[in-house]
């Protein structure tokens, strides 16, 4: 089987033989680079290990035709060993023994990434047994499946009075209860993820009376469960309950407010008055025609409700989600809905509750159906429009290289004259016709769109011969020289088209259109009305078209665009109601993409050292090469100091990337950048990312309203990513924060540059009423106006040793420090 090369593929793809060596048949020109092969490859298989070689035969056995197979391996490339995810699928051939297709990128610093996490969760673990081993109560993990005591701390070996070794491997309940078989608290069907749950208990075997705090965790790579107990008559619980109730209450807003009785979730408790005027109904009529029940929700959406209901009293959080409701008077309204829940041990009352609040959302979202319509079709056809036009071709393209297909250029022949002699409205109907023939011609897979005033394009998908263009093209003259014949007062439409061939005539959308602009301009010349498919030597006549096509205005998209106003809006509405933020931020970078015509909108994070960047969201206009992959771990500090750019209101433009530095022109100039506009953002002080719109079709030059609204996009896109990092970070701080604050002793957590006080728990607020968070340590804990001499930072830390541990508290270098009652005292 001969081994050819692949110069046109764009990316590092191979071909292989399925049989029992993944014999090498082809390779692009970009895995050849990598591999080092220039004639004759070697064995395919050799450039992967042993292991790696089974399972690559494995899953390539395993994948069923027609599917796509993932796999992360490392390669030998070069002499070196790199990781890749290779991605696989097996492509059908007429005639022909099927291949298997390979494309490889490159993700050696994903696997970095892998493993300095592993490390951060050994030093997490580390520091939560040194937690456990100082919290002041009984710890025990005991594995949920087989009800093996993993752990105690000290504390809880006093209790036992056994050593550790005496305890851990054995069951939990013949340790800590006595008991020969798995006891309430082993099988608690209470006990749910994310969700804590407590009881007191009278434990018989140590004749002492415990208030008991269980959460299912994950410890050692295996499904545990954390007990903590103390003496039941400890204060710090009862905070515990009114502090949840409190946060439920403080997460809702002054809109349409309801408490809905969590046993049936129909009974409304409680409600206000916003929410009676949301719902139509007078407080009379609530009770008497409705009897306090939620009848009000639409009947579809109910089940919904339940299924959301439901998950909150496994994940604690709350919900948002839309809801229709029917007002007393028949009419139907979307209202967004924030719903959180409250546990009866956790409500003031006793009852468990559902504590919702609702928003009428119904005129915005009709407004973004009508908007997201708009932004895909014609206003005046109801076909695509051009953008959608372009997308629908290439994603095809690209999808389906090995397919073939007719692109058409039709043009209405004397537009302007239908227009000057009959009327504009009467050219729109001819305009809304043609569409409409169009549609009825061809089949529904194929791509109609309308791409210029009176210009046309037409995706065939798939033909198996030219002739089949050529058939479809005929029919098509045909029907427009009919057209309006039967009417009154005719009006003669005749079209000239011309027509390319994927992929003989270009194998993208660009170099289609640029072929078949050029047949449809020869039938011009030869006197319309008539049909061209593109030839090469018609380039020796027409010369050189520039590609214009898609430049052209159409006259429904001329008119003026909704107001900045309304657009910021509408991002926010997306941001504020979606259930998906990255979908939600995709969405917006698209849509303000298109409706600013930039060729690319990305977001970049800062990590929390600030030192380094990541291309976190794209979108790319069709024809823009995306680059995400390339802009992961960018070092601000090696471009020049790139976060000088900015100026005091948080923006860099540049009009013209060649008055940069050099290593700023050589990092736009990678991603054929021309022009761009970033909107910078900070979290306390500090630069953390920032928003941008770029332009790769030459220099553009930003207009004032263009760069206010786009800074006010980016301004509500980075309000809700902060809120998501503040979010996944409190996650992340959840587990150790529960051990901290339910401290018998005092512990603080101090900044380790400023001396700041960073976090105090409750033991600690509980004996101070002034904590002095944001202030200095040394003036809180000790009354002093300067460091101390033995300051746990410093050199001469020795005396204070085993009451600190260096941490990284929310991305800053701090100091965890433990204060004993002799030390308060």
């Amino acid at each position: 089987m001969t081994f050819n090369i692949n110069h046109q593929f764009g990316i590092a793809a191979s071909w292989h033989a399925l049989d029992e060596k993944l014999t090498l048949v082809s390779a692009s020109s970009e895995f050849c680079e990598l591999a080092k092969i220039y004639e004759n490859p070697p064995q395919f298989l050799t450039f992967f290990e042993a292991a790696g070689q089974a399972d690559l035969l494995r899953a390539v056995r395993a994948v069923p035709k027609g599917e796509a197979l993932t796999l992360d391996l490392p390669m030998k490339l070069n002499r070196t060993k790199q990781w890749f995810r290779l991605r696989g699928i097996v492509k059908m051939r007429e005639a022909a023994e099927p291949l298997l297709q390979l494309t490889y990128t490159p993700i050696e610093d994903l696997i970095q990434r892998e493993r300095e996490l592993d490390r951060n969760v050994k030093e997490m673990t580390e520091l939560a047994e040194w937690l456990m081993a100082e919290y002041p109560g009984n710890v025990y993990i005991s594995d949920q499946d087989n009800y093996e005591l993993l752990y105690v701390n000290p504390i809880a070996c006093d209790t036992l009075q056994a050593a550790r070794s005496q305890v851990t491997g054995k069951p939990c309940y013949a340790v800590i209860q006595g008991l020969d078989k798995p006891c309430s608290f082993c099988t608690n069907s209470f006990l749910k993820e994310h969700e804590s749950y407590e009881w007191n208990f009278e434990n018989q075997k140590l004749k002492r009376a415990f208030k008991i705090k269980d959460r299912p965790i994950r410890w050692q790579n295996r499904r545990c469960r954390i007990e903590l107990s103390y003496d039941m008559y400890s204060s710090e619980y009862k905070l515990a309950k009114k502090d949840r109730e409190r946060e439920v209450i403080l997460n809702t807003i002054p809109v349409g407010m309801a408490r809905l009785d969590a046993c049936d979730l129909s009974t409304v408790l409680w409600y206000n008055e916003k929410f009676l005027e949301m719902i139509g109904y007078t407080e009379t009529q609530f009770e008497s025609e409705l009897h306090c029940q939620c009848n009000y929700i639409h009947p579809d959406d109910m089940a919904r409700l339940q299924e959301i209901s439901g998950n909150l009293k496994t994940t604690g959080e709350n919900a948002v989600f839309d809801k229709r409701i029917r007002k007393r008077d028949g009419e139907e309204r979307i209202l967004t809905t924030t719903l959180g829940y409250v546990s009866a041990q956790d409500s003031w009352d006793g009852i468990a509750s559902y504590y919702s609040i609702g928003l009428d959302v119904t005129d915005e979202r009709r407004q973004i159906e009508t908007l997201q319509h708009k932004a895909e079709k014609d206003a005046l056809t109801s076909i695509y429009n051009r953008a959608e036009t372009e997308s629908q071709i290439s994603s095809y393209i690209a999808e389906n290289p090995q397919s073939m297909g007719a692109l058409f250029m039709i043009d209405t022949d004397d537009f302007k004259q239908i227009n000057d002699t009959q009327g504009h409205m009467v050219g729109d109907v001819v305009l809304t016709e043609l569409a409409m023939a169009m549609k009825k011609i061809m089949r529904s897979s194929d791509v109609v769109g309308r791409i210029g005033g009176d210009e046309f394009t037409i995706f065939m998908k798939p033909i198996s011969r030219v002739e089949d263009a050529r058939q479809k093209a005929e029919v098509m003259l045909d029907i427009f020289r009919s057209l309006f014949k039967k009417d009154k007062n005719a009006v003669q439409v005749t079209c000239s088209i011309g027509i390319a061939i994927y992929p003989e005539h270009g194998k993208t959308f660009k170099e289609l259109y640029a072929g078949a602009d050029k047949a449809l301009y020869q039938v011009k010349l030869q006197g319309k009305n008539n049909y061209q498919i593109y030839n090469p030597q018609m380039n020796e006549t027409l010369g050189t078209l520039e590609y214009s096509g898609l430049r052209t205005a159409i006259d429904s998209e001329m008119k003026p665009q909704p107001n900045s106003d309304r657009t910021i809006s509408s991002v926010f509405q997306i941001l504020y109601h979606t259930e998906n933020l990255d979908q939600a931020i995709m969405t917006i970078l698209e849509r303000i993409g298109r409706q600013f015509d930039v060729s690319r909108a990305y977001v970049f994070e800062s990590s929390e050292d600030g030192l380094y960047c990541d291309n976190t969201y794209e979108w790319c206009k069709p024809g823009i090469e995306p680059q995400k992959e390339n802009l992961q771990h960018m070092n601000y500090h090696g471009l020049d100091d790139y976060q000088s750019l900015y100026s005091e209101d948080l923006i860099f433009y540049c009009r013209d990337i060649s008055t940069l530095s050099p290593a700023q022109q050589a990092l736009f100039a990678a991603q054929h950048i021309h022009s761009t506009l970033q909107c910078a953002f900070k979290v306390d002080g500090r630069f953390s990312g920032f928003v941008g719109f770029d332009e790769c079709t030459g220099s553009r030059l930003w207009s004032a309203e263009e760069v206010r609204v786009l800074t006010l996009v980016s301004q509500i896109l980075t309000m809700f990513l902060q809120k998501k990092q503040a979010q996944e970070t409190a996650k992340k701080m959840n587990f150790y924060q529960m051990i901290l604050d339910a401290q018998e002793e005092s512990l603080y957590v101090i900044r380790q540059d400023t001396f700041e006080l960073l976090y105090a728990n409750r033991r600690s607020l509980g004996s101070q009423t002034d904590h002095g968070k944001g202030t200095p340590c040394y003036r809180v804990l000790h009354g002093r106006s300067a460091v101390c001499e033995d300051c746990p930072f410093g050199e001469s830390a020795a005396a204070s040793a085993k009451k600190t541990v260096r941490v990284s508290w929310r991305g800053l270098a701090a100091c965890l420090v433990i204060k004993n009652k002799q030390e308060e005292e």
